[in-house]
Parts: structure tokens; C-alpha cells; sequence
């Protein structure tokens, strides 16, 4: 695990804040959670798709977290970093307990390695072609910290909870695509819902047709923000549904066979 982080380190020191690209086929992945079924799944859909952009919260949860960081590391997908990913505040941690049993003299070092190397990550990713920002969280509660080409990747900024850099809201915020304004979000300090008319404003001011995000697992939706979508995965079996957002054809795949957990 360990080889495997340092390969990821220098992988990720190479990217930029923002990876920008103009691919046309790509399948977005949300949280997995350390659902490995899911991982599997995208194995077999990535051979439909140019790029795999894999949202963040690859651990905690369910049990196989390690392997599906080595399955999605060893096939390039995109990774950007999630909240569980690039923060040590995040609950449940059980990632620490898949660590103890196979390394239980070094799994501190693990974890610790782990979040350092995720804080490398870039953290967002932007396609020219559909004019599409995809996030693990959700955008900055203020303006003047939305100008996509100078966001910072997390370890460039202050970690200390509660979040407050813009950076951090992007692994922690909500939309509120059924309210307007901005409220304190349930999380914790520091941390926002926002609503339709700012993500609107957001979306003009960037010129955007697409926001795609995960952070909120147990919903697979597309809302309509305007003339504008914004978009909702999570891929993790945990939460009863495994959720994939495809383009061009731009709809949400479900995969519900094999689950391990429903819940309501």
C-alpha cells in the first residue's frame, strides 16, 4: 500500500489544480466507499468510455477500500480527492480498521501517507467540450473564491478544522437545488448549502452546461438548474444503489445486482 501511495504522490504532483480536457466519452464514477463490486463495474463500462473521472470517498464504510484505490490507481482513472480522501475529520474512519488487519504495526503510517497523498490531488476536473465541472463536494459559498483556474489542490491550503479555505468546501458543501441563498449546512462549521439561484449564477459565470458531483451517495439525480444540469452519483453498493453518469448519451446508469446493503 504503501508503493502504491508513492506512486500515486508522483503521479499526483504532476497534475494540475484542475485537470482540463476535451474528451467526448467519459463515465463518472461517485462514491465508492470501499465497495469493490463497484469498482469491478467500472472496470467492464470502462471499455465503452475514453476517460473515467472517479469522484472521491474511495474508503471507510464497506471493507475492500485498498483495493479499490490499487483497481482505480492501476487503470489511470482521474481520481480527485473526496472529503474522506484529503481530511482526517471524517466519521466513520473505519479505513483504520481495514488497515489494522493487515498492517496492524504500520497502519498509522498508512492512513496518515494516505491522506497526505490525496491532498496532492487535483481538485476538480473541467471537459471543454460540454462545458462540465465535476467535484466531490459542491462549489464556494462566496464569489470571489469562484474563478475555477485558481483553485488550489487542498494541501496548498490551511487544514484545520473546521474548513474554511474554498478548497475544502469543494470536498464539503451541498446543493440545495430545492432552495435559494446559502445556508449553514448539518455537516459542521464552516461548511454550506447552496442553492439553485447561486449554482445558476455560478454556472453563467463560468459558462457551464454541467456540474457533476457525488458527496451525498444515496442519491442518483439530474436536476435541472435553468437551462442548466446538475448532476448527482454515488456508486457505492453501501448506500443500496451503484450510480453512473455516461456521456455523450448523458443519463445516470444503474447497476442494483449483487448488492450487499439496502438501506431506505
Amino acid at each position: 500500500m504503501l508503493d502504491l501511495l508513492k506512486g500515486l504522490e508522483e503521479r499526483f504532483d504532476s497534475e494540475p489544480a484542475v485537470i482540463i480536457d476535451d474528451s467526448e466519452r467519459i463515465l463518472f464514477v461517485g462514491d465508492t466507499h470501499g465497495d469493490f463490486k463497484s469498482a469491478e463495474i467500472v472496470a467492464k463500462l470502462s471499455k465503452d468510455h475514453q476517460k473515467i473521472i472517479c469522484l472521491g470517498d474511495y474508503v471507510d464504510r464497506d471493507a475492500r477500500g485498498c483495493d479499490v484505490v490499487e483497481e482505480f490507481a492501476k487503470n489511470k482513472y482521474i481520481l480527485l480527492p473526496g472529503n474522506h480522501d484529503a481530511c482526517y475529520q471524517v466519521s466513520p474512519r473505519n479505513f483504520k480498521e481495514e488497515l489494522k488487519k493487515f498492517a496492524p504495526e504500520d497502519y498509522w503510517e498508512i492512513l496518515n501517507k494516505y491522506i497526505l497523498v490525496f491532498q496532492k490531488a487535483p481538485i476538480a476536473y473541467f471537459n471543454t467540450r460540454y462545458k462540465l465541472l465535476a467535484i466531490h463536494g459542491f462549489i464556494p459559498h462566496e464569489e470571489k473564491n469562484w474563478d475555477i483556474k485558481r483553485w488550489k489542490k487542498a494541501k496548498d491550503c490551511e487544514k484545520d478544522y473546521p474548513i474554511v479555505p474554498p478548497e475544502y468546501e469543494l470536498l464539503w458543501n451541498d446543493p440545495s437545488p430545492y432552495h435559494r441563498g446559502i445556508h449553514e449546512s448539518r455537516r459542521g462549521d464552516g461548511i454550506w448549502g447552496i442553492g439553485a439561484d447561486i449554482i445558476e449564477k455560478f454556472m453563467e459565470k463560468n459558462d457551464l452546461n454541467y456540474i457533476v458531483r457525488s458527496h451525498q451517495p444515496k442519491e442518483n439525480l439530474i436536476f435541472q438548474i435553468g437551462s442548466r444540469k446538475l448532476v448527482n452519483i454515488g456508486s457505492a453498493g453501501y448506500y443500496g444503489t451503484r450510480g453512473f453518469f455516461s456521456l455523450p448519451d448523458g443519463k445516470i446508469i444503474l447497476r442494483e445486482d449483487d448488492l450487499k446493503y439496502f438501506i431506505s
